[in-house]
């Protein structure tokens, strides 16, 4: 059966929208605090209601806008499409596919779990390497055993994709195909991907989307997947996505988590949502750029907020969290 073609021909719309004079009232505190603090643009939608928006002067609520590192948030969208169009499993080793590490000691051990949580042990010092590059790494850590936030290991998955998509004559590359397969069917547009100079798609840092277009997405995360009663993704990959590693109980599969600190140092810089003092609950799951872009999931309380900042400037997850639950 065609999924692309099953989907794309029952999904369909928008998010419902509220009158113009209800948008500020439920959660005025929180539009509020993300003006005065840098924001461009804030769309915030309960149960895939938009309940209220907001728009710097002159801006364009249509227009895509660079969301840096939490670009990340889309790696469930290729993990659950994969999973669910049976072409990948989570747990499997990475060497069924990438065969060249088959006879390898350490990275026949590796998982594509490790490869998305990032504990695979394999890092590239922060630098943005090519595909060759990132494969022929050599491991700094046990497979498993640390976290290494580092862009390396979402390179070498992509390379899983691409092969897997290759061997099962999807046309396109991994952009294409969570375009055609997930964003087209339930309207998460206008979605601009960035390429590394080798033409592979930049899953790290390189997407730009709008802010309703994101919130969309963080719709599909809430609900695990099912879009207009349709499963578009595979509501265990998602799931997956949203727990923790051993080594890193906060991060999942390119979005944080409200788990709360061991005492340890927060693992994203310039976050508070694990302060002492952060209302987060315990099941939120948040993308996050240092510019102080903003995803929020939070899926007991029906919430999703798509936040577009010039600049951090101060920004406060804790606050906003607690402007926004307050109003609710």
């Amino acid at each position: 059966m065609n999924r692309r073609s099953f989907i794309a021909g029952t999904l369909a719309g928008a998010a419902l929208a509220r009158p113009a004079d209800a948008q500020t009232a439920p959660f005025a505190a929180a539009i509020a605090l993300h003006a005065a603090r840098g924001g461009e643009a804030l769309v915030i939608q309960r149960n895939g209601v938009v309940w209220g928006e907001h728009y710097a002067p002159a801006a364009d609520p249509y227009a895509p806008r660079d969301i840096g590192r939490a670009t990340s948030a889309f790696i469930p969208a290729l993990v659950g499409a994969l999973v669910n169009d049976r072409l990948m499993r989570i747990d499997e080793p990475a060497a069924a596919t990438l065969t060249e590490w088959e006879a390898h000691p350490a990275k026949s051990r590796i998982t594509v779990r490790m490869l998305l949580d990032l504990t695979c042990g394999l890092a590239g010092a922060g630098r943005m390497l090519s595909t060759p590059e990132a494969l022929a790494l050599e491991p700094i850590a046990e497979p498993g055993t640390a976290f290494v936030y580092d862009p390396a290991p979402t390179r070498i998955f992509l390379e899983i994709a691409r092969r897997k998509l290759a061997a099962a004559d999807y046309p396109g590359d991994a952009a294409a195909y969570i375009t055609a397969r997930v964003f087209d069917p339930v309207g998460c547009a206008p979605l601009i991907w960035a390429r590394e100079p080798d033409g592979e798609l930049d899953l790290h840092t390189g997407a730009r989307i709008s802010a309703r277009a994101w919130a969309r997405w963080g719709e599909l995360i809430r609900r695990l997947g099912v879009w207009r009663a349709a499963q578009v993704l595979s509501s265990d990959a998602l799931r997956d996505a949203a727990r923790g590693s051993w080594p890193q109980p906060r991060y999942g599969f390119g979005l944080w988590l409200a788990w709360p600190s061991r005492g340890d140092p927060p693992p994203l810089a310039g976050a508070d949502v694990w302060a002492p003092s952060s209302p987060a609950p315990p099941d939120l799951v948040m993308a996050a750029s240092a510019a102080g872009d903003r995803l929020y999931v939070l899926p007991t309380q029906g919430i999703v907020v798509a936040r577009q900042a010039r600049d951090a400037q101060g920004w406060s997850d804790a606050a906003f969290l607690a402007a926004l639950l307050r109003q609710r």
